[in-house]
């Protein structure tokens, strides 16, 4: 095989997108970035042709290579997190692990058989596929991106779906008892009544999908839900409500009643708290950056060590509450000031 590129350390995390556009120019560009750095995260490789090309610990994570040649290419060791492989070709001659060569199998339709029990297909590209009927119990599908996937009938008792995608996806009939489901974004997808899921994720399920009924919720259990993009809880009783660790960037909470619920480590960026009672809630290390908290009711509540930069708090009621190593930085303060680096003792302010 050819020598493509001099291995480099490559950094472990994930940085943003490559920027320019998909087109062959921007191919060109990044495989040049690849020969120089051993690493092109989320870049594009549409068709390309990489035949004989040495990635050996090549970064690739969340790249697009649908279509590209792959046929006698070394992708030992490469991280192909989130890379797409559909429609790519590789031979015996490709070096690419029993993992990612699974992968490869299922989106492309070449896997033979339905059992997948207890594989390890985390972080893998899976958009689309057919696994319907097929056996993964006990299977590690943690950051999987399993959108529109089709899963009608699957067996994912034990399953690890933990942060995956699953909108679009269809669990019809799919067995998911004790699947781990934290942070599992389940937007969209289809379930029956003969899906086997618990009470928990059913109800996450119905709350995300906009099929619960009422607006009471006081005292449920949604820790480490996915309840982002905008969910619409405007004026919902959720008193006392589990919800540490629970995603809910963009969430429409407004006039809600969250009086000593638990949103330690909740990730409320962008949420909407306006006029909500968070009265002797537990925000401890709670993401609220640009969070709206205007009117809101915090008196006592726990917000140590809570990021609050840009946070509006504008007639907010924060007696008592307990600002102990919180990141203030850019917020709006109840009087309308700019947060000065001291939490003064603000009045209670009057609604408007």
């Amino acid at each position: 095989m050819s020598q493509f590129f001099t291995r480099k350390t490559l950094d472990p995390k994930i940085p943003t997108s490559s920027v320019c556009s998909d087109n062959s120019d921007c191919s060109n560009s990044n495989i040049t970035k690849l020969k120089t750095t051993g690493e092109c995260i989320k870049c594009y490789f549409k068709g390309v042709n990489l035949e004989s090309t040495n990635l050996e610990n090549a970064n690739l994570q969340g790249a697009d290579l649908e279509g590209a040649n792959l046929q006698n290419t070394n992708l030992r060791n490469a991280k192909l997190k989130q890379t797409n492989l559909i429609n790519t070709s590789i031979n015996d001659q490709t070096i690419l692990s029993d993992k990612w060569l699974t992968v490869w199998q299922i989106v492309n339709n070449k896997y033979q058989g339905i059992n997948l029990k207890g594989i390890d297909l985390s972080g893998g590209f899976l958009i689309e596929t057919n696994l319907e009927n097929f056996d993964l119990e006990s299977a590690n599908l943690k950051d999987s991106n399993l959108r529109a996937s089709k899963l009608l009938g699957a067996n994912l008792q034990n399953a690890n779906l933990q942060g995956s995608q699953l909108g679009g996806a269809n669990l019809k009939n799919a067995n998911l008892k004790n699947a781990k489901l934290e942070q599992a974004n389940l937007r969209g997808s289809l379930i029956n009544n003969q899906t086997i899921l618990s009470d928990k994720w059913r109800l996450v399920w119905q709350i995300i999908n906009n099929k619960y009924q009422g607006n009471n919720l006081k005292g449920v259990d949604l820790s480490e839900a996915y309840l982002g993009g905008a969910i619409n809880l405007r004026n919902f009783d959720l008193e006392g409500v589990n919800l540490k660790d629970a995603h809910l960037e963009s969430a429409r909470l407004e006039g809600a009643n969250l009086k000593n619920t638990n949103l330690q480590n909740g990730k409320l960026i962008y949420a909407h708290l306006d006029k909500a009672n968070l009265q002797e809630a537990n925000l401890k290390k709670a993401e609220l950056s640009l969070a709206s908290l205007k009117y809101t009711n915090l008196e006592n509540a726990n917000l140590k060590n809570a990021d609050l930069r840009f946070a509006n708090l504008t007639g907010a009621n924060i007696q008592g509450a307990d600002f102990t190593g919180a990141n203030l930085e850019g917020a709006t303060m109840p009087d309308g000031s700019i947060y000065n680096g001291k939490i003064d003792n603000y009045p209670v302010l009057l609604k408007p």
